[in-house]
């Protein structure tokens, strides 16, 4: 039996066991893969799907590409590709993920609207698609409509608080295999230091799981170029990354560490108009 064959039916016994469940929350950008996913409170062009309120705080419009390689494997390679546009009246966002491989595949599309309270407050939310492809004849392809929600609040010049909820009603896939999507709850602070420093914090709470806590340090080493490591309780101990901008373009690269599987190697591409 060939891997093409192998890979299906593995997948096939994880569903069939309840042991798989699909559409996990996904950290997007390398630079919240270099802060160890501690990115509930970070403005920046991937809270287009981190904390869709950072989004109210950007006052230009952009496009990004995000690839992961989980473990080194290319049937776990993730990619993402997103847009976003500040409006008078808010900020719109449009983004589409592909995880997988032919055989077992995840997409999700996604159309985000965040907007601005008070002149320190913020709010998000974002509909998703989902739909999952298991290249076995009695399951096939799936779907689902879930939606996420996020907040963001300054607190003072130095402390911001976000809040995310992803699937809070735990959606699930209408198929023989019915899998339910897990909902993640997530809360952080974010620390700016100084000028050159931050510290951001987070826990999330995915349902059927411990709390997993980050702690991620970003660090200006020259304007428009950072350092960054994390650390976190989940399976991915620790991390690091590194960014530059030249003109509009922003290249931002990562590597998170499983204990067990190695290395899983990180890049996203943002360019702002």
């Amino acid at each position: 039996m060939n891997t093409y064959h192998i890979l299906p039916t593995l997948i096939f016994l994880m569903v069939t066991m309840n042991l798989f469940a699909g559409h996990e929350k996904t950290a997007h950008g390398a630079r919240s893969s270099g802060l160890s996913y501690a990115d509930v409170c970070i403005r920046d062009f991937w809270a287009l799907r981190n904390n869709q309120a950072g989004l109210a705080w950007l006052d230009k419009p952009a496009a990004g590409i995000y690839f992961e390689n989980r473990f080194g494997l290319k049937h776990l390679n993730f990619q993402s590709i997103g847009a976003v546009y500040p409006f008078s009246f808010g900020t719109m966002g449009l983004t589409a993920d592909y995880y997988g491989s032919a055989s077992y595949n995840e997409t999700t599309a996604g159309l985000a609207y965040a907007m601005k309270l008070h002149e320190n407050f913020s709010t998000g939310i974002q509909i998703d698609y989902l739909s999952t492809f298991i290249d076995i004849e009695q399951f096939r392809q799936s779907s689902a409509v879930t939606f996420e929600l996020g907040l963001l609040y300054e607190a003072s010049d130095e402390i911001w608080l976000g809040a995310h909820m992803y699937n809070p009603f735990e959606q699930s896939m209408e198929s023989q295999a019915y899998e339910t999507i897990p909902s993640v709850f997530s809360l952080g602070i974010l620390f700016e230091i100084t000028d050159n420093l931050l510290v951001s914090t987070e826990v999330d709470k995915t349902t059927g799981k411990i709390e997993c806590y980050h702690l991620g340090i970003e660090y200006a080493i020259l304007e428009k170029t950072f350092a960054r490591i994390g650390v976190s309780t989940g399976q991915s101990l620790f991390s690091f990354g590194f960014e530059t901008s030249i003109s509009s373009l922003s290249l931002q690269l990562a590597s998170s560490m499983h204990h067990t599987l190695g290395f899983s190697p990180m890049a996203s591409l943002i360019y702002n108009f």
